[in-house]
């Protein structure tokens, strides 16, 4: 049985500083706490969640990474940001669904 957990992340956009920095919006605390306890969530190397994002009608695969102060934060790629239209200091709302792994491999 897959858990699926959905919300909405609201945020100030904000850069990574560095010559090829990334673009962020952090989650609150209540949603990375709701993403902590989700069973068998979706974990690549160092605490990443993999998850689906969409911002307006621009959707894309991508994962969410631990931050410091027990949350996590969202990169918005390049291609997206222009997509939609997005800079640094614009607030974004992003559409986060996190999807939980099945505790045993698929059998077709």
């Amino acid at each position: 049985m897959n858990d699926k957990l959905s919300f909405t992340v609201k945020g100030k956009v904000w850069r990574y500083p560095g010559p090829a920095g990334w673009y962020f919006v952090n989650l609150n605390r209540r949603d990375s706490a709701r993403v902590r306890k989700l069973p068998l969530a979706k974990t690549v190397a160092w605490g990443y969640v993999r998850v689906k994002a969409k911002l307006g009608e621009t959707a894309w695969d991508t994962t969410l990474f631990p931050a410091k102060g027990q949350i996590y934060m969202v990169a918005i790629k390049a291609a997206e940001r222009k997509k939609e239209g997005i800079e640094a200091g614009d607030v974004a709302r992003i559409e986060i669904t996190v999807e939980s792994a099945s505790p045993f491999p698929s059998q077709r």
